[in-house]
């Protein structure tokens, strides 16, 4: 078994790894049991992103800009806040960001037609 991650407070209810920069909302992090890497992950390649923000929003433009409602979006930051590939506001796994604005090209949650790429939502 590896190391845990070692979390300090970041900022209101965020914790974030020292070692790896992993963030977690929590309010109790000696609850938490995240295995640590020993390293930061990184983001993919920065053409990779674009060519995945690029489909995100082609998709969501086919799809006729459906979104979300604030409900939904804050249920499914929920899970990304407690899955390992979150680190400051996006996706380790598609580079998107993720999080509760409003506006659906800065926010892959709220494009309806947008799931998770590691299937922990649709």
């Amino acid at each position: 078994m590896g190391n845990f991650c070692q979390f300090i407070h970041d900022h209101a209810d965020y914790y974030r790894c020292e070692v790896c920069g992993r963030m977690i909302r929590c309010s109790d992090p000696s609850k938490i049991f995240a295995t640590c890497s020993g390293h930061p992950k990184k983001f993919p390649p920065l053409l990779k992103q674009a060519r995945n923000y690029a489909r995100a929003v082609t998709e969501h433009v086919a799809s006729g800009m459906e979104t979300r409602t604030d409900e939904e979006v804050i249920n499914i930051l929920q899970i990304c806040e407690l899955c390992e590939e979150y680190q400051d506001g996006r996706c380790r796994v598609c580079g998107c960001r993720v999080s509760a604005e409003k506006n659906a090209f800065a926010n892959k949650l709220r494009m309806k037609s947008q799931k998770c790429p590691r299937g922990l939502w649709e």
